[in-house]
């Protein structure tokens, strides 16, 4: 499963903008707002500054259109509630959507993806598993559970294949990868960048306890 993240047409805005005098009278206000999701976006515990991969996208769009345009943010909202303002006007553009069919019913999204996800799973160093497909995993029964995060896109998308036995009672990656030790399930299932970048950041003790299978879903 790859998911392209992408950004909201509002930016098509900005193009017009520019391209028809924007430089000649005040910037265009453009508002976004923060998805409670690391590592697109986080809290610095020591600074409390927002932080996150699409947050210096959005800082690097920002410099390259100034004066022109004035992005601005109104904080972390809940993603109900973000997608919701997104779709009536209220919010005009967001780094880090991923796209589907029934989003692209109420969003427009731009091409080419600012970057793509591939799905991979997470073991524990000393289990020689290897894995294929997902038909390896169905085949594994009960001793192949695998953990991801509850109310995830991703969840939802491994319990609809059938045949598999997914474990999405841990809240976080952190949640699920202290349960993977604990041996409570055989895989994490997630986006290679979350993976990466929460074992680099939130537990790097414990990455010589980790292996990242090369199958890319």
């Amino acid at each position: 499963m790859r998911q392209r993240l992408i950004v909201n047409f509002a930016l098509g805005l900005i193009a017009l903008f520019i391209s028809y005098g924007g430089g000649h009278c005040a910037p265009l206000q453009l508002q976004t707002a923060y998805q409670n999701s690391f590592p697109k976006y986080s809290v610095n515990k020591h600074t409390g500054e927002s932080q996150g991969l699409c947050i210096d996208l959005l800082q690097a769009m920002q410099s390259q259109l100034a004066p022109d345009v004035a992005i601005s943010s109104v904080g972390f909202l809940p993603f109900k509630r973000l997608q919701k303002r997104l779709a009536d006007g209220t919010l005009h553009l967001f780094f880090g959507l991923a796209k589907n069919a029934k989003r692209q019913q109420l969003y427009h999204f731009f091409e080419p993806p600012l970057y793509e996800l591939n799905h991979v799973l997470l073991v524990r160093a000393d289990d020689p598993v290897s894995v294929h497909s997902l038909d390896d995993i169905r085949a594994l029964g009960q001793q192949g559970i695998i953990l991801t995060n509850g109310g995830s896109a991703t969840a939802r998308y491994l319990k609809k294949q059938g045949g598999l036995t997914v474990d999405d009672g841990g809240k976080n990656l952190q949640a699920n990868i202290r349960k993977l030790l604990a041996k409570r399930g055989r895989f994490v299932y997630f986006h290679d960048i979350g993976l990466i970048s929460t074992i680099k950041n939130a537990c790097p003790d414990k990455k010589d306890k980790l292996r990242l299978l090369p199958t890319s879903f």
